[in-house]
């Protein structure tokens, strides 16, 4: 059960916290007390008397708040986002995404912050054996529709003339990973070409060479032996101005000759914007 304070309560609804307490005192916000007496509410209670009230909720008010960047409440949307995925409520999660995208959050920002650790926290779960293969796999599958939603979410058009290519490599069959980078270019308003997952390197090549872009952005998920080998393919079909990013938590970044490594979406996306 996820609890709120009055005060995480009030920003997700905005309005005040005394407002907030009025509410709870007079029953029309269901909500428990600590120990120490203290005014806990469920994001469950928070949610009806948002409905009833036709009131938004605004989602970022859990992850975002005080300014600099610093992540606040954090684990209370990603908990709440995996719990909803573990019961198959994608609609709740498409609800919380379109609200964080309408408030101008980027598709990168949401994936950073919430869809990623998800699944990482589910992949956790799993290695641990604190939950099922069934449950994993659902999870991930819920999370790769949140994933599609966004893109569905995106206008049409893209008013950036750069090309940019996504793709894992052969024996990398994870698909959400290079997909979240695909979606997070389109969002930033690039022209993406995605080949998806498990694609041979002479294959990326020759797309390469045929669309001529400026950026190359190849996800690593799995391990794999000779990743310099295929990267120095890539980079051979490559123009001398473009640029190649690898991403992903089997790569080793420092040991490889690449114009990116990082596992943040924010970043490459912010990298691009600066080099292209």
């Amino acid at each position: 059960m996820n609890l709120l304070t009055p005060k995480m309560a009030a920003e997700m609804l905005g309005i005040s916290e005394s407002t907030v307490r009025r509410l709870c005192d007079s029953g029309k916000l269901e909500f428990h007390k600590t120990g120490g007496s203290h005014r806990r509410i469920t994001f469950e209670a928070l949610r009806d008397y948002a409905e009833k009230s036709n009131i938004s909720i605004r989602y970022d008010k859990t992850i975002a708040a005080g300014g600099g960047g610093r992540v606040v409440g954090g684990p209370i949307i990603v908990k709440r986002f995996l719990q909803h995925a573990k019961e198959n409520q994608s609609v709740e999660l498409f609800e919380a995404v379109r609200d964080l995208y309408r408030r101008e959050w980027s598709i990168a920002k949401i994936l950073d912050e919430v869809v990623g650790p998800v699944l990482f926290e589910i992949g956790r779960q799993w290695h641990a054996q604190e939950t099922t293969v069934e449950e994993e796999h659902r999870v991930t599958a819920i999370c790769m529709q949140v994933v599609s939603y966004l893109r569905f979410l995106l206008p049409k058009a893209s008013d950036k003339k750069n090309v940019v290519v996504t793709g894992a490599l052969e024996n990398d069959p994870y698909l959400i990973p290079t997909t979240m980078v695909e979606v997070s270019f389109l969002d930033a308003g690039y022209t993406v070409i995605p080949l998806g997952a498990n694609c041979p390197a002479e294959h990326i090549a020759t797309t390469i060479e045929r669309e001529r872009p400026s950026l190359v952005a190849i996800s690593v998920t799995a391990h794999s032996k000779n990743l310099k080998e295929q990267l120095q393919i890539l980079r051979n079909a490559m123009s001398e101005s473009a640029l190649l990013a690898v991403g992903g938590f089997a790569a080793e970044g420092p040991n490889l000759e690449v114009d990116f490594y990082g596992t943040s979406l924010q970043k490459l996306t912010e990298f691009a914007e600066t080099r292209l």
